[in-house]
Formats: C-alpha cells, sequence, structure tokens
C-alpha cells in the first residue's frame, strides 16, 4: 500500500506541476517570458551597437575634418613664411646691386 501512495503522491506532483506550468504560460501569453526578455534584450543591444557604429564614423569624420583644416592652416603658413623668403631675398639682391655687388 505504501507503493500506491507513492506512486499517488507521484501522480498528484506531476499533475500539480503540470497545472503550475499551465498557469504560468497563460500568465505570461503563451511563450517563454525568459525568452522573450532575452529577445527584448538582444533587439537593445542590436541597437546600442548601431548607435555605437554610427557614433565612431562621425567621430572619424569629425577627426578627419578637423586634420583637414589643420593642414590647410599649415599650408597657409608655409606659403606666407615661402613668400617672406621671397621678399628678402629680393630686398637682399637690392642690397647687393646698391653695394655695388652685380651678379
Amino acid at each position: 500500500m505504501t507503493q500506491a501512495w507513492r506512486i499517488l503522491a507521484g501522480l498528484a506532483a506531476g499533475l500539480a506541476l503540470g497545472a503550475a506550468k499551465g498557469l504560468i504560460m497563460g500568465m505570461a501569453g503563451g511563450p517563454d517570458p525568459v525568452a522573450e526578455a532575452l529577445k527584448v534584450m538582444d533587439k537593445r543591444i542590436a541597437a546600442l551597437e548601431k548607435n555605437v557604429a554610427d557614433l565612431a564614423k562621425a567621430l572619424s569624420s569629425m577627426h578627419n575634418q578637423m586634420l583637414l583644416l589643420e593642414n590647410r592652416i599649415r599650408i597657409g603658413e608655409l606659403q606666407r613664411r615661402r613668400d617672406e623668403i621671397s621678399e628678402l631675398k629680393g630686398a637682399l639682391a637690392v642690397m647687393r646691386r646698391a653695394a655695388g655687388h652685380c651678379p
């Protein structure tokens, strides 16, 4: 008789677990709530990764624009110095001629 009680208790426990699972699944709307939460998290992570990639592209573009501006400033400074040197060269040539040294 003890074995019959064990079988009956096992059946009752199985039915109770099945009922609890059905209740939980019914409350959650059917699908596994953990799986649904993971799907939502995956979507959010994908959106965040896209945002990071977009920001990286924008930052790279800004960096390139900054480098371009810096190079333009450097080129302008080099051109200014070239013009100064050219003027000094011309002034030296005039001074040399005035001193009587004609090349």
